[in-house]
Order: C-alpha cells, then sequence, then structure tokens
C-alpha cells in the first residue's frame, strides 16, 4: 500500500493473479487492521528517531450526495435521455 500508494486491491495486485493474491492475504483471519498500523508505526517510529516531525491532521470528510434515479443510471425513451 505504502510503495504503491493506493488501497486498491486491482492496483496492489499489479495483475488478476496478484489481485487474487492480495485479496486472499486481507481476508486472513490473522490479517488485522490493528497489525498492519502496528507494523508501519514501528517502521514509522525508526525513521522519525532524532528528528523533529509536523504533524498535521485532516479530519475532513468528501460526501458525494447522490439520488437513487442517478444511482441506476440514465435511462433512455424513444431515442432521448429521460430523468426517469
Amino acid at each position: 500500500m505504502v510503495a504503491r500508494k493506493t488501497v486498491c486491491l486491482r492496483r496492489l495486485g499489479g495483475n488478476r493473479k496478484g489481485e487474487e493474491r492480495v485479496g486472499r492475504f486481507f481476508a486472513n483471519r490473522k490479517v488485522t487492521k490493528e497489525k498492519l498500523v502496528a507494523g508501519w508505526s514501528s517502521l514509522t517510529g525508526a525513521a522519525c528517531a532524532g528528528r523533529h516531525v509536523l504533524l498535521i491532521e485532516d479530519r475532513s470528510e468528501v460526501k458525494f450526495p447522490t439520488t437513487a434515479q442517478r444511482r441506476r443510471g440514465p435511462r433512455l425513451r424513444r431515442g432521448k435521455l429521460s430523468a426517469r
């Protein structure tokens, strides 16, 4: 995730076989978010040792309002797009 800068399984795997491999990895009961974060935290702690670090926290949320109609997509009627 860090090396490829993505959380998308398809991009993490690189190809279909890799996507399945990554999916099986995350589906494993022994793989937990706590263990993943702990692993990354130990690497981050070592990288920051002896340095001044500025931490900026962003808690903003992006919401994309949608309606049931837009989720279904536009419909064609007599060759024209209609609202329903």
